[in-house]
């Protein structure tokens, strides 16, 4: 949603370019010292992406006097030091500063809640639904994999899948009762059991459900590369699958012609 918005107010020239990059890329400028009335409260990162932002241009105003403003004013420690920042004004003529142009200021010294601003600024401009967790039918997403692409789920905090797997699989004829379902929980040696289930599920029909797959990450790779082997075999198995469809296909119409032939000479006899 945040490239969405970002594109369309790009398209109708609402963005400074600099900006943008300055928020999508997050520059830093190191060397310059902090004076000690920042040094009491300012990071030295978060001074270098102060110092960053003071060379992006288009802002009133303009952010190069920023760098000044913070060490002379304490009003800037005062609006850092707020829980969310991001619903409080900005300090005294920092308040002409576009929506935009605010998750610049966020972007360098609190940028831990540049996402929370960004979901408001993204509902400002171009509605809240598109900020809205919106979940997505299994039975969908199921219909969009096939034997070589397997649904990958990423999960927020307590969310568990497993049910839904198994009632979707429950509805195909896909459970554990029919050796069709196989639900395997990663880590403490888990590995092999999965290879077995995947082999298993490839050669007579299944579903493998890995649990856990961050637990893992040295074996993903060889778990890549069990996948590309089973797409390379069943790609092959496709393209033997569809020559004898082919060669059905043509001795069927060989077939018809023959009939056809046949009763056009029939036909002329019996005349």
């Amino acid at each position: 949603s945040t490239l969405l918005c970002l594109a369309i107010l790009k398209k109708r020239g609402e963005l400074e370019s600099t900006q943008l990059a300055y928020l999508i890329r997050g520059p830093r400028k190191f060397g310059i010292d902090r004076p000690d009335s920042v040094a009491e409260w300012c990071p030295e990162p978060i001074w270098a992406a102060v110092q960053a932002l003071s060379e992006v241009t288009g802002a009133t105003p303009s952010f190069d006097v920023l760098p000044t403003d913070m060490a002379e004013h304490n009003r800037w420690k005062l609006w850092c030091e707020t829980e969310k920042p991001e619903e409080e004004k900005m300090p005294t003529d920092w308040k002409t500063l576009t929506s935009f142009q605010k998750l610049l200021v966020l972007r360098a010294l609190r940028p831990d809640r540049l996402t929370a601003a960004l979901e408001h600024f993204i509902s400002e401009q171009i509605g809240k639904k598109y900020i809205s967790d919106q979940a997505v039918s299994l039975d969908v997403s199921f219909e969009d994999s096939t034997p070589t692409t397997p649904i990958f789920f990423i999960l927020s905090a307590g969310v568990d899948p497993v049910k839904n797997v198994e009632s979707l699989g429950a509805k195909l004829g896909f459970t554990e009762d029919e050796n069709k379902f196989f639900n395997v929980s990663l880590g403490q040696g888990q590995e092999p059991v999965a290879e077995n289930a995947l082999d298993y599920c490839f050669e007579n029909g299944g579903w493998a459900m890995l649990n856990n797959i961050h637990l893992t990450a040295r074996w993903l790779l060889r778990l890549e590369k069990i996948l590309e082997k089973y797409s390379v075999i069943y790609g092959k198995m496709a393209q033997i699958a569809k020559r004898r469809a082919e060669k059905r296909l043509k001795r069927r119409k060989s077939t018809m012609l023959l009939d056809e032939d046949e009763n056009k000479q029939q036909e002329q006899q019996e005349g």
